[in-house]
């Protein structure tokens, strides 16, 4: 599906299928958003490996250090919290 539609169009369906179990049993199928998560680090690996001259320079145009510091501290703080 990646390479017919795209990257975001395979992200879009996996977060769709990911939802779809969770909102429809009221959260009790919850692991099921665990494919979205699969297809963000497909995204991440996508963006890391190709040689594709957009991912390349997503991959040179950000602060990947700075910013993976910054989820990491989100995501402590968002746990500690609850």
């Amino acid at each position: 599906m990646r390479r017919r539609f795209g990257i975001v169009a395979t992200i879009a369906v996996a977060y769709i299928t990911g939802l779809i179990p969770t909102i429809t049993f009221d959260g009790f199928f919850e692991p099921a958003f665990y494919i979205s998560i699969f297809s963000l680090g497909m995204l991440a690996a996508e963006i890391r490996l190709s040689q594709k001259p957009k991912f390349i320079s997503i991959k040179n145009s950000l602060p990947w250090n700075l910013l993976s510091i910054i989820f990491v501290a989100i995501g402590f703080i968002y746990e500690w919290k609850n």
